[in-house]
């Protein structure tokens, strides 16, 4: 009975670790170098917070690598991961971080992101400082249960303020087991992500992808401009699963 939605990578990084688990714009990471990166992210969480647990984690980084292992590292500590879209407005930043509470934002100082200076209980997180951290040993996360919170999505607001809605191990792990049983994924497919890690539909991309041990190619954002791009990309990383919606 699996209870942690984080299990799906573990268990194909433990069974494939030197599979190609995410290929980031042509640059390849398997399952134990983005493991390391997770727990790297992870012990850093740690250091700055901790024991906390349940805490929302806003993962504001570029879709790429980063933002994959700070979502695995959300995981790893116990607490929930919050990705936003590193171009919103800072008010609507400051908005999120004020219904989420008691909170930090993982990002890059590189980014220049304006974080929400006047929330007394929102921290910032940044990569930069996190060099050298040695990968956490503890997991946190065996603590939780199927109904906690994993992750919280921000609609796009259409009344001017974004709503949260939280989404549990169980909600995931019961659509990823449905997946599964239709789509019967194998170690050798490659998911070509489409959606933003703020939508959604990444879930699917995530994490059918790891019940498999399979590959997430993230192309270029500009290939889902041209069709063309988009048949060539499709075409040249033999992909076999695309989510579009």
């Amino acid at each position: 009975y699996q209870i942690h939605a984080i299990d799906y990578f573990l268990e194909a990084a433990s069974r494939y670790p030197g599979h190609v688990a995410l290929l980031d714009r042509g640059t390849p990471h398997t399952y134990r170098a983005l493991e390391e990166a997770a727990r790297t992210l992870a012990a850093g969480i740690e250091r700055k917070f901790p024991g906390r647990r349940g805490m929302p984690v806003v993962i504001a980084l570029p879709k790429g690598v980063d933002a994959i292992a700070a979502i695995l590292a959300a995981q790893w500590t116990g607490n929930i991961y919050v990705p936003v879209d590193i171009q919103v407005p800072a008010e609507r930043l400051a908005m999120i971080c004020r219904q989420l509470g008691d909170c930090c934002v993982l990002t890059r100082r590189s980014l220049g992101l304006q974080l929400p200076q006047d929330l007394g209980e929102a921290r910032g997180l940044f990569l930069e400082d996190l060099a050298g951290t040695a990968p956490t040993a503890s997991a946190p996360y065996r603590g939780a249960i199927d109904s906690d919170p994993l992750y919280v999505i921000f609609t796009s607001g259409s009344t001017g303020t974004p709503k949260g809605v939280t989404i549990s191990h169980r909600s995931v792990i019961d659509y990823i087991e449905w997946a599964r049983s239709e789509y019967a994924p194998e170690p050798s497919d490659v998911t070509m992500s489409q959606a933003p890690l703020y939508f959604d539909n990444s879930t699917l991309d995530l994490y059918l992808t790891w019940s498999a041990g399979a590959c997430l190619y993230l192309p270029e954002d500009r290939v889902y401009m041209f069709p063309v791009e988009t048949l060539e990309a499709l075409r040249a990383n033999r992909v076999t699963t695309l989510f579009w919606v």
